[in-house]
């Protein structure tokens, strides 16, 4: 996810990832820190909009249409398509979105790059491991026109050089994405 946020390999499209990380692994003997049960239910939520027949891990949703083996790069990069631009600006504390279509669901998500992880039990035992577009805070708001300015409230011990807040416009909660951008804090 990392390579692929920092390399932009494919001209003309924008990839702005995501790790929802999910709760189901709690019970095995180490508790994710960054899971959270909404993250789960989102997962399953695809699941069943996508036709499959269960969820697993890693687990890529493309563009909320299709869905890959999370680290198969090259499957991935083949599901990839353009999306229409939003525009964000941020006023601390609002969140402005605009380009905006009228009625389908506004996501707006906080993600944190650059944080790791010391795993105490399960497969990973022992491991330290990288984590990037972690999402924090994953919020849905409604378009008002072509715009929606949101108030939000990041933690401050979020390290904000390394936030990005990210906004997607679906075509219903957990289906196609048709729009998306982000910007990074400073």
């Amino acid at each position: 996810m990392t390579r692929l946020s920092q390399g932009q390999p494919v001209p003309g499209i924008e990839i702005i990832p995501l790790a929802y990380h999910v709760d189901y692994w709690n019970q095995q003997g180490w508790s994710d820190i960054y899971s959270q049960a909404p993250f789960t239910d989102r997962q399953y939520a695809y699941a069943q909009s996508l036709g499959l027949q269960g969820v697993f891990t890693p687990q890529a949703v493309i563009n909320g249409s299709a869905s890959e083996v999370g680290s198969d790069e090259h499957a991935i990069l083949g599901r990839l398509s353009p999306l229409r631009r939003l525009v964000l600006r941020w006023a601390a504390p609002t969140l402005t979105v605009t380009g905006l279509s009228a009625g389908p669901p506004v996501w707006i998500a906080v993600a944190e790059d650059a944080l790791s992880t010391s795993v105490g039990g399960g497969e990973n035992d022992g491991r330290i491991l990288s984590q990037s577009a972690v999402v924090r805070e994953l919020m849905r708001g409604k378009a008002v026109g072509s715009s929606l300015r949101m108030a939000l409230n990041l933690d401050p011990a979020w390290i904000r050089g390394n936030l990005r807040l990210v906004a997607f416009q679906s075509e219903v909660d957990c289906g196609r994405i048709f729009a998306a951008g982000q910007l990074k804090l400073k």
